[in-house]
């Protein structure tokens, strides 16, 4: 696969999960009625976004690699974690990812609105717990 049809493939899966993020947001809390697939399985909306974020995440590490500080790309996913209304976590493992992307992000001195809306996204399950 090239690298422009790469790209074009990455847009487009990330831009789905972001969509289904902002779909699964508007639900008050994932953990009140939660939302299961068809195999029964609870869908995890952050699950997938946090996914996507690494893999965003590597493909520009890897472009780094290659063409130096001075390469330019889109991070769809990391502008979807900065400004917007991320889900809640659905599930105690991905309440955990959530927190360990966050302090990871956290270390690395990056993105402090990232680091706000996944401790958030995580908080909302645990919280879900206790209601």
């Amino acid at each position: 696969m090239g690298n422009f049809e790469r790209r074009t493939f990455l847009r487009n899966s990330v831009a789905a999960v972001a969509a289904s993020a902002v779909a699964a947001a508007s639900f008050p809390s994932a953990n009140a009625g939660a939302i299961r697939a068809a195999d029964g399985a609870v869908a995890d909306p952050l699950k997938g976004v946090i996914a996507a974020y690494r893999a965003e995440l590597s493909d520009l590490c890897r472009h780094l690699d290659v063409y130096g500080e001075d390469v330019e790309m889109e991070q769809p996913i990391l502008a979807f974690l900065q400004e917007g209304d991320v889900p809640a976590a659905a599930t105690l493992e991905t309440a955990l990812d959530a927190l360990r992307l966050a302090a990871q992000e956290h270390r690395d001195g990056f993105g402090d609105h990232l680091v706000g809306n996944l401790v958030e996204a995580a908080l909302a399950f645990f919280e879900g717990q206790t209601a």
